[in-house]
């Protein structure tokens, strides 16, 4: 759990709830009032970047008592599809705690290869692409993560805090290309592999999206965190 928790009047701009989750490195933020708002919403608005920030927050709150264990948050994170629960009494917040969060209490207990967990038709973009159009396909597929491939093999990873970034330094996502803000920090994983390699990555590596690969580099299929936080639910059973 953090204890770390940012708000912002509903008032606020979506594009000044960007810059606060940018400068912060976080992904979302209690909006006063008793909402919630995700780096994901905000960037789905991005063309929207001077409303309000409760025009796209959500009042769907879910709260966790601070006694709650990691593995039944994980369960609670994974049968209601969301990316966080809010730690206190249902009235205060003492914290949050996260997909990320998850990940580095919990590990994988069996010998279980990525390629059985992996999303076999991960959002796959190349590198000359404009922003805009990766936006439109994350809302379709409603994901966070674009692999960027050339020739089959991925060179980057797209997401939806990298879009934040263009967004915040006032692009027109239009006329912006996937290559000026991807990651090019490529960490994939052999579908061969154990699926714990994967959870090491994101845990102690600071990424939400996991390539995975064939023996010859070609790209086959995704791993996300709530993918990973499923398996491991299920893997613990």
């Amino acid at each position: 759990m953090s204890p770390r928790v940012i708000s912002v009047p509903p008032q606020a701009k979506v594009i000044e709830a960007i810059e606060t989750m940018l400068l912060s490195n976080i992904r979302r933020l209690l909006v006063e009032g008793g909402m919630i708002v995700t780096m994901r919403d905000l960037v789905y608005a991005w063309e929207r970047v001077n409303d309000s920030v409760a025009s796209v927050a959500t009042k769907d709150l879910l709260f966790v008592h601070p006694d709650v264990s990691a593995l039944d948050a994980a369960k609670i994170m994974t049968a209601r599809g969301v990316g966080s629960l809010l730690v206190g009494d249902g009235i205060k917040v003492e914290g949050v705690v996260t997909e990320r969060d998850l990940l580095k209490a919990l590990s994988v207990k069996e010998q279980i290869p990525a390629g059985d967990v992996m999303n076999p038709d991960p959002l796959v973009v190349e590198m000359d692409e404009f922003l805009s159009e990766v936006v439109e396909l994350m809302k379709e597929r409603w994901t966070r993560h674009a692999v960027v491939v050339k020739d089959s093999r991925p060179i980057g990873v797209i997401s939806v805090r990298d879009v934040a970034r263009a967004v915040s330094a006032g692009r027109n996502l239009r006329k912006t290309r996937v290559d000026e803000f991807m990651t090019v920090r490529v960490l994939s994983v052999e579908r061969t592999e154990p699926l714990e390699k994967v959870r090491e990555l994101m845990a102690t590596q600071n990424v939400g999206y996991v390539p995975i690969t064939d023996k010859d580099g070609l790209l086959v299929g995704g791993i996300g965190e709530r993918d990973l936080l499923a398996a491991i639910v299920i893997s613990l059973f």
